[in-house]
């Protein structure tokens, strides 16, 4: 989903532009001076950006910074753009899929507010995990370099006659 919507939106470069920046700038000896400048920095680039709304990056930033600190030991730069990646996967599917339909997806799947809470939580911390995959291809090589998804950690089903006509799970088994 971020490569897509990186590409549609023309968020590669500032998103390169961004993390290039929280590897610069963190310094975990004073988290507070270095969290001010990275989130400076990070807001230039983001009022700068002409594309689609890249405004999701902000939290992303303060969320990695926390997370690098949380950590207590000096991160190295694969640590600091995993995070990174991590948090801005998190951040771009809760303000762009969850944020809009957070209702309306709790109130189809017969949730309570606990339920959606946790679901979301699980949600994110999936998409974060695939997110600090993508750091390596996302964040390295030229700025025009194509960016391609990591492969599969879910072997891929074959598609034939019996498995089109099984029932969806989604309609609860009505077909």
């Amino acid at each position: 989903m971020l490569v897509n919507q990186a590409k549609a939106g023309a968020w590669i470069a500032p998103i390169r532009d961004v993390a290039a920046i929280v590897v610069a700038e963190f310094d975990p000896e004073s988290i507070q001076d270095s969290a001010r400048r990275i989130r400076e920095c990070a807001g230039q680039v983001v009022r700068g950006h002409r594309g689609d709304s890249v405004g999701w990056m902000l939290p992303a930033v303060d969320r990695t910074v926390s997370m690098l600190e949380r950590k207590g030991h000096s991160p190295t730069e694969a640590d600091i753009r995993g995070e990174f990646m991590s948090a801005a996967c998190q951040s771009l599917i809760d303000h762009r899929v969850l944020q809009p339909a957070r209702q309306e997806i709790a109130k189809e799947s017969g949730r309570d507010r606990s339920e959606q809470i946790a679901f979301e939580q699980e949600l994110l911390n999936a998409a974060g995990r695939e997110g600090a995959r993508l750091a390596q291809t996302f964040l390295s090589g030229r700025a025009d370099a194509p960016v391609r998804t990591p492969r599969r950690t879910i072997r891929k089903r074959e598609t034939n006659l019996s498995r089109l006509s099984e029932s969806l799970p989604v309609l609860g088994g009505a077909l």
